[in-house]
């Protein structure tokens, strides 16, 4: 039998991993905007501002700093 924990239901740094998803969707979409979102989710995808401020927030220290740079890269080359 399987014993029921809150850490099973509430996976480790689930915020974290959700910022860091939009980040890279953001990076991606920054290189290739002909890119569609997935139509089977009607999401609203947030802000690059919000974005950097969920990373400040929920990852690792200067993290937000580092994915802005990396944003700024991606935009140059495309």
């Amino acid at each position: 039998m399987r014993e029921s924990t809150a850490h099973s239901r509430y996976p480790p740094r689930r915020e974290q991993r959700r910022w860091r998803a939009w980040a890279c969707w953001a990076l991606a979409r920054a290189v290739r905007p002909d890119l569609p979102g997935d139509p089977r989710h009607a999401i609203a995808e947030p802000a690059l501002d919000e974005i950097a401020a969920q990373l400040e927030t929920h990852g690792l220290p200067g993290e937000a700093g580092l994915w802005r740079t990396a944003l700024a890269g991606a935009r140059a080359c495309a």
